[in-house]
């Protein structure tokens, strides 16, 4: 007799620590806090970060970044969870509308719906920073990057996703950087200035000191006066006149 009850109380024990494994994740799933940061409105769970959507303040940017972390968690992703299957919704993507934003850059990977910027009736383009491709460098050597420089991924609207060159590139220039040396990328019309300015680079026991026209700084880029090299252009072999590629690359100073 005592034995049964040993064994029926083992039972119940085992029963109870395999439903505790089954709901305690699901019981964390709802645990998050929503709150404004910046530019967004964020659902900050333990480790991760979703951007659900804008602020106020958000609304009335040009350029919106969408950072790798805020507040110290990984951003993973725009728009909501369903909290049992983990697929994305849709329904937050009305919270993105903006009538002035142009561009969007991603710092990261992050997954997200295309539809969440589908209310920002201006928007131009949408640039992956971080991404996994292979690029190539001015003579033609193909390079294998975590990102593509001389490449980046943009949408004219919401659904439709075509790559094309990125004709700005900014180097952070010091031996052993990450990415290949590669900070930032971006892309206007030639003739034109450069009208968003990067978040400033770091690097450890070094001050960041703008922006320069060659990796030994001697000529700073002046973004409210220099302009990108005018456009050139030539004939193909169909006899159809193309724009030829420029890049223009930025190089870091540290102090």
């Amino acid at each position: 007799m005592e034995k049964k009850k040993r064994n029926r109380i083992i039972t119940w024990v085992i029963v109870v620590c395999v439903l505790l494994a089954i709901l305690f994740p699901l019981c964390f799933r709802f645990i998050y806090i929503d709150q404004d940061v910046g530019d967004f409105r964020v659902r900050l769970y333990f480790n991760k970060c979703y951007i659900i959507g804008t602020t106020t303040q958000g609304n009335n940017q040009r350029y919106l970044v969408i950072p790798k972390e805020i507040k110290g968690r990984k951003v993973v992703c725009i728009g909501e969870r369903n909290f049992l299957t983990g697929r994305l919704l849709p329904s937050i993507s009305s919270e993105m509308k903006s009538d002035v934003l142009e561009r969007v850059y991603f710092e990261g990977i992050t997954y997200g719906l295309t539809s969440t910027f589908s209310g920002c009736s201006n928007l131009k383009k949408i640039i992956f920073i971080d991404d996994w491709g292979t690029g190539y460098d001015s003579a033609g050597v193909s390079m294998k990057y975590y990102f593509t420089p001389e490449k980046y991924r943009i949408k004219y609207n919401p659904y439709d996703t075509q790559t094309f060159p990125a004709n700005i590139l900014y180097r952070f220039n010091y031996e052993g950087a990450e990415n290949d040396g590669y900070y930032w990328i971006d892309d206007y019309d030639y003739g034109n200035r450069i009208e968003f300015i990067p978040p400033e680079p770091e690097r450890d026991g070094y001050t960041f000191g703008g922006w320069y026209k060659e990796p030994e700084c001697i000529n700073e880029w002046n973004f409210e006066t220099d302009v990108l090299p005018e456009k050139c252009t030539e004939i193909n072999e169909d006899g159809e006149e193309e724009v030829i590629y420029q890049e223009t690359k930025l190089y870091a100073k540290w102090i």
